[in-house]
């Protein structure tokens, strides 16, 4: 396969053959550079092209308990651990792409910096919106838009329908009133002062976890920053589930007040025997640390990389070339079909309540 560059020894017909699947390389390699939530979770390619079907059955793997037997006791009394074919999750991939147009000119100069440009945008994209599918399954994102949440007369606080909530993308206040805080883990709202006679209507919108495991960092009305005590006691949550974590994922505002909190007596380190994932930062005990901006802001992540789930890839990125005449110009169709699916929740945890409003009450 060509590189980019290769290509300008090359006449302009066979270019034009050659460029699906050298940008397909090109932009898959682009995509690496970024793409965390890949390394995150394992990879299924059982209905991956040439096989049939549209979906995969994958197995909920269960946990295996050992135990001790006494001299010529009888092990079949027991009953026996495993996965069976009721213990499956069905997963059925999506497809997503860019399109990306490169004129007949930029193609007969050699203009290679021009189309280098252009492919390493398309693999951005590519790799953004690849890693906000897997980390909104990853955080069971579900969004709700304006919900009325009611607010007697006398009180201060609202109760909204789902919890826990990861961000709230927006929120009307009646006049006269002002948000104080939010309880993230419950969902509730407060403001003030108290709603008069016949009580107010608070419109939000917001993203909420649906069916994950959650761990709220405050603990009273005042806001608290994340600690390392927080990390520790969240990572305590799934060892009690007999899993066995191995990465904690920040955006950069939680990783900036993680690392205040270890100056002093305990630092970010490279991990140690393993490559690095992008935006991995280092170590923080036994937790590998990596920032991405696909993180709801405000929430963090402790997972389990192996158990915790799947990316079950359908077709992976192809290139599919059309000529456009009317405008003097190739386009190029890259697509992928994969899907992001949890099928253990208790190999991860949120650690939520970063938010700057975050307080508990």
């Amino acid at each position: 396969m060509k590189t980019l560059e290769e290509l300008a020894a090359v006449d302009t017909t066979t270019i034009t053959e050659m460029l699906p699947r050298v940008i397909s390389r090109a932009v898959e390699l682009k995509a690496r550079e970024i793409l965390l939530g890949r390394n995150l979770l394992r990879r299924n390619t059982d209905i991956l092209v040439p096989k049939p079907g549209k979906s995969v059955f994958l197995p909920i793997r269960s946990q295996i308990t050992a135990q001790e037997f006494a001299e010529g006791a009888d092990m079949s009394a027991v009953t026996p651990e495993g996965v069976t074919y009721a213990d499956t999750v069905e997963v059925t991939p999506t497809k997503f792409g860019v399109p990306l147009k490169i004129t007949q000119e930029a193609i007969d100069a050699a203009q290679h910096d021009v189309i280098r440009d252009n492919i390493d945008e398309a693999g951005y994209a590519m790799a953004l919106l690849e890693d906000t599918r897997i980390m909104n399954e990853i955080f069971g994102v579900t969004t709700v838009t304006d919900e009325n949440v009611a607010i007697a007369e006398g009180q201060t606080d609202g109760v909204l329908a789902q919890s826990p909530v990861l961000a709230i993308t927006s929120i009307t206040v009646p006049g006269g009133y002002t948000l104080v805080g939010v309880n993230y883990k419950d969902g509730k709202i407060r403001v003030t002062p108290a709603a008069g006679v016949g009580g107010i209507v608070v419109t939000v919108s917001y993203i909420y976890a649906s069916g994950r495991n959650y761990h709220y960092i405050q603990t009273g009305t005042t806001h608290a920053d994340l600690t390392y005590k927080d990390i520790l006691a969240a990572q305590a949550e799934v060892l009690a589930r007999k899993e066995r974590p191995n990465f904690l994922i920040l955006d950069a505002a939680g990783a900036n007040l993680l690392q205040k909190d270890l100056v002093g007596y305990l630092t970010f380190q490279a991990g140690e025997g393993a490559i690095r994932v992008p935006g991995e930062i280092g170590a923080v005990g036994s937790l590998r640390v990596a920032i991405s901006g696909q993180v709801p802001a405000g929430n963090g992540l402790i997972i389990a990389t192996e158990r915790a789930g799947w990316i079950v890839d359908k077709r992976d990125l192809t290139t599919k070339r059309e000529d456009e005449a009317r405008t003097d110009s190739i386009r190029f169709y890259i697509t992928r079909i994969s899907a992001a699916k949890i099928t253990m929740p208790d190999a991860l945890i949120i650690v939520g309540g970063m938010q700057s409003n975050a307080i508990y009450f």
